[in-house]
């Protein structure tokens, strides 16, 4: 997929008049002393602005234009975000000559946190802004999850109907967190399962979480009368990897999937489940969305299911990717799904033949090798989240970096710094405007890169702006 701005302009500002043009020096004075660094000039007066030559082939261009890379003590501007900003100081600079003329004309300079997009959770943020750009997001502004985990996050999930969210850990507990729409939280209550936990879910009306683990078992706690009580609601022969809450048949349910190669179907208020489906193998991720249920198994099985008909697989597919599946995510329409395995690739298929020619595959979680140019250093995709306003996807992964993502218009919409750890889940809260990661050990590298220090939290980061919304103009299908 192209990260690469296909809108961006060559823009440049028309000149000034003759009579406002200002003197430049000869020697530059230095930019730490300077009154203009954090600013961007119009000018060369800082010693802030780096000529680049222009590639063989590259437009010659017009005379009196200089092709430059602006660079602040915040980071380098990329050409888009330049180019916005020009445009801006070029407004402001006429506005100006016209008001006061007698003033000097040549201090156009800006602060950059005048030309901002919204800040995280609502607030604006020039240290977020100043590192954002078109194409690059900023985590600046995310906010920790108080009271988290003292083990590996394995997976979180938030409530469909409010700013709850549910944590699950290998400390043996499913921590239930009440998010406020400003990122403020507060660690609520927590279920014990006595073994890691590796699942968690919450039903359609928002009134039960559940918590699935080592411990062969679903635990449910229902939040609408107060909380506090559980009760076992499912059980497997060996470990649950996954849980998810559906509606089979006008029938709110929960569905499992286990490491002894099946997945059951369970109305709570009944001991045994429904209905029990054996799978091609082992279980290790699965997703649902309105009617549809896809569970990915080991040996790249994908097993996809109509929950109008939830008892037979509806059809059965070998993952498009060529290594182990890590995690799979149903389309926010239920059209389809994305996969993502340990070979730092992402794929997007539909479920019917007719839109096959919609799927593809692309590469992401990658990194070039600092000491060799055709060697890349490939990360797993540990999780995909779907916006369920826009439609638009997440991807994760152990580089320990988060993107966003058009899968109707194949481009990345946003991509965010290294966290400081790999990224082991994600979420959006149900209205999108949070999304949320954990950042903790996800064992790629095997038990002697599990160090103390290592971090493990869960951040929240506020949705602003354009940053989930599909291209405009994209083709849909």
């Amino acid at each position: 997929m192209n990260d690469r701005n296909d809108d961006a302009e060559d823009y440049e500002d028309p000149p000034p008049p003759y009579s406002l043009l200002p003197v430049i020096p000869k020697a530059a004075p230095d930019p730490t002393s300077s009154p203009q660094v954090g600013r961007v000039s119009r000018f060369v007066e800082t010693g802030l602005i780096n000529q680049t030559i222009d590639p063989p082939g590259a437009p010659i261009p017009s005379p009196g234009i200089t092709r430059c890379t602006t660079v602040t003590p915040q980071g380098r501007l990329n050409r888009t975000t330049l180019t916005l900003r020009k445009r801006q100081l070029n407004q402001l600079r006429l506005e100006k000559a016209t008001r006061s003329p007698t003033e000097p004309a040549y201090f156009y300079d800006f602060y950059l946190s005048n030309i901002t997009m919204a800040g995280l959770f609502g607030s604006a943020a020039s240290a977020a802004t100043s590192s954002a750009t078109a194409t690059q997001g900023s985590i600046a502004n995310d906010v920790t999850l108080n009271q988290s985990p003292s083990d590996g996050i394995q997976d979180l999930s938030f409530s469909p109907v409010s700013g709850h969210l549910s944590v699950a850990s290998w400390d043996n507990k499913v921590y239930i967190y009440e998010v406020q729409s400003n990122g403020a939280n507060e660690g609520k209550t927590q279920i014990d399962l006595k073994a890691p936990a590796l699942s968690t879910c919450w039903s359609k009306d928002g009134r039960q979480v559940f918590g699935a683990g080592a411990n062969n078992q679903v635990i449910m706690m229902d939040l609408g009368n107060g909380g506090g009580t559980t009760q076992t609601v499912a059980a497997h022969d060996q470990p649950i990897k996954c849980v998810e809450s559906i509606n089979a048949g006008g029938q709110q349910m929960i569905v499992t999937g286990s490491w002894d190669k099946t997945i059951k179907y369970w109305d709570c208020r009944q001991q045994n489940p429904i209905a029990s489906v054996q799978c091609k193998d082992r279980v290790y991720a699965m997703d649902t969305r309105d009617q549809l249920l896809v569970v990915a198994t080991a040996d790249r099985w994908v097993e996809i299911f109509n929950l109008n008909q939830p008892g037979t697989a509806y059809k059965q597919i070998q993952s498009p990717l060529k290594w182990q599946t890590r995690t799979v995510s149903c389309f926010a329409d239920a059209t389809g799904f994305a996969i993502g395995s340990i070979e730092g690739r992402c794929a997007i298929q539909y479920v019917e033949e007719k839109d096959s020619s919609s799927n593809f595959s692309f590469k992401c979680h990658r990194q070039n090798s600092p000491n060799q140019r055709d060697v890349s250093n490939v990360y797993s995709v540990n999780s995909i989240s779907f916006h369920p306003v826009h439609g638009t996807f997440s991807t994760a992964g152990s580089d320990g970096t988060f993107h966003f993502w058009d899968k109707d218009a194949k481009h990345r919409l946003k991509g965010y710094p290294e966290v400081g750890g790999s990224i082991s889940c994600t979420d959006f809260n149900h209205d999108g405007s949070i999304f949320a990661y954990a950042v903790s050990y996800d064992w790629h590298q095997g038990y002697a890169a599990k160090t103390p220090n290592y971090p493990n939290k869960v951040m929240l980061h506020g949705i602003s702006g354009d940053e989930c919304k599909p291209r405009p103009n994209a083709k849909k299908r």
